[in-house]
């Protein structure tokens, strides 16, 4: 599966309240992101990451994917 697809896979299992499932997908997509080397779609997975985490309570967790979603546009010249 490609990182895009897992992504959007995730989306959906978010979408419909599959966390666990949801939270694998995300993973499995920032993987396979990194190893392209797409930095924006980094950033994206870890506003994802960060929204599950906020959402399940886990706000330390979702910091740490906001910063880094930052980190990712500051370094791309991109305003986060």
């Amino acid at each position: 599966m490609t990182a895009r697809t897992a992504f959007a896979l995730g989306q959906a299992r978010h979408h419909l309240g599959h966390t666990d499932q949801a939270r694998a997908l995300y993973d499995e997509a920032l993987i396979g992101a990194g190893k392209r080397n797409a930095e924006q779609d980094q950033a994206a997975i870890h506003d994802r990451l960060g929204t599950l985490a906020r959402e399940t309570g886990d706000e330390p967790q979702a910091a740490r994917h906001r910063e880094a979603a930052a980190t990712i546009r500051r370094r791309n010249g991109a305003l986060s």
